[in-house]
């Protein structure tokens, strides 16, 4: 059985996850600057070594109460990043071409999956969750909700949020 590792974190209780071949950093204590006219869920850009990176509030986005204030930072890897991945390509989603980070509650742990043991988003989810939620699993104490980060950051999606 071929077998995925996601990166955990929290946002308020519930524990999401992505596959790690997206994620090129965690960072904590970073500033953004905001800027004017851009949908709720953007709080801003962040320079990163010179890198302008899109900050993207991820609770706010899914319609999730979290925790303030948050400092924890998910930077996803470009699709030119992605590119350059040779391992397997299961449950990886185009983040797009720029760098994006994804605020969140708190970092959890590495977790590792059977691929059979993921189930399709839950048939009850609404139109909104099931374009968000990839597949859900069932880790030994908590449920695993796995992201569908393409359309999490689809700029239409971001403007209906919040």
């Amino acid at each position: 059985m071929p077998k995925v590792q996601f990166a955990t974190f929290y946002l308020g209780d519930d524990l999401y996850g992505i596959n790690i071949l997206q994620v090129r950093e965690v960072i904590q204590d970073f500033h953004v600057s905001q800027v004017p006219q851009t949908p709720a869920p953007i709080l801003g850009l962040m320079n990163l070594r010179g890198q302008i990176v899109t900050v993207v509030h991820l609770g706010r986005n899914l319609g999730i109460q979290v925790v303030e204030p948050q400092n924890t930072c998910i930077i996803l890897k470009t699709n030119d990043e992605l590119a350059q991945v040779h391992a397997s390509r299961s449950w990886i989603f185009p983040a797009g071409e720029d760098s994006v980070g994804l605020v969140v509650d708190e970092m959890g742990e590495v977790v590792e999956v059977d691929e059979e043991e993921i189930d399709a988003s839950p048939a009850n989810s609404s139109d909104r969750d099931s374009a968000t939620i990839a597949g859900v699993a069932r880790l030994d104490k908590e449920l695993l909700t796995i992201l569908h980060i393409d359309s999490i950051l689809q700029l239409d999606f971001l403007s209906r949020a919040g």
